[in-house]
């Protein structure tokens, strides 16, 4: 670790994987109503509520698709 990385600094890398609801929805090739209804029937890995938005990480749903 260098001297202007520390453990509470987040890995800039890691924040192309978040996507929103619409970024969701297109990926997966679903209505964003569908997305939002796979959340709430907890069906649908790798999301997160940020305030009243979700937010959901790229990777968690590739592993949840090819799971």
């Amino acid at each position: 670790m260098d001297s202007t990385t520390t453990e509470n600094t987040p890995n800039i890398s890691n924040l192309t994987d978040i996507m929103t609801v619409d970024e969701v929805a297109a990926f997966l090739r679903l209505d964003r109503k569908t997305v939002y209804d796979l959340v709430q029937r907890k069906e649908i890995k790798g999301w997160k509520k940020v305030g009243r938005q979700i937010r959901f990480s790229k990777r968690a749903l590739v592993k949840w698709i090819e799971g």
